[in-house]
Formats: C-alpha cells, structure tokens, sequence
C-alpha cells in the first residue's frame, strides 16, 4: 500500500494520523511505502523505517508539480500497489 501525505512527515496533524494508521494495520498483512513530499522530520521517516515502512522522497508538488506527477507513475508502475491512499488537507 502506498500511503502518500501531501504536507510531508511531521509529528503532528496528518503526519501522526498516517503514523497511528500504519501502527494499527501493520501485522503482515499490508506492505507500507511511504511517500514524502516535503521536507520532512528525519526522525519521523525513521520511525516509519523502523516500523518495517519503505520512505520514498518525492519532488516537491508545489514547486515542481510535473516531476512530482511522473515521480508517482514511475513508483506506481514500479512496485505495481494494490492500494494507494492520499491524505492532504484542503
């Protein structure tokens, strides 16, 4: 499953909400690739590294909308996901 938190890997708001998810669905029964699109809290990526997660870095979207777009179809392509959640404030 990729999981992919629009406003990077924080300890708070949607960073921990993601983080309290993966805690609570982990157990062998999904694979958690996580991808960061901001600059994000090593000690967070870490944690989730920990956790057995995999931390993809993704281009930023605001400044460079194109590569981050294609970024995400080359992952997806790649690791063939079954699942894909974004989670993003609006």
């Amino acid at each position: 499953m990729l999981v992919i938190p629009t406003v990077g890997l924080g300890r708070d708001g949607i960073g921990s909400s993601v983080m309290s998810s993966v805690r609570n669905l982990l157990g062998g029964m999904f694979e958690f690739h996580i991808a960061a699109v901001r600059e994000s809290d090593p000690g967070v990526a870490e944690e989730f590294e920990q956790l057995g997660c995999r931390v993809v870095q993704l281009p930023n979207r605001k400044r460079d909308l194109p590569h981050y777009v294609l970024s995400i179809y080359r992952l997806m392509k790649e690791e063939s996901y079954e699942a894909v959640h974004v989670h993003g404030c609006s």
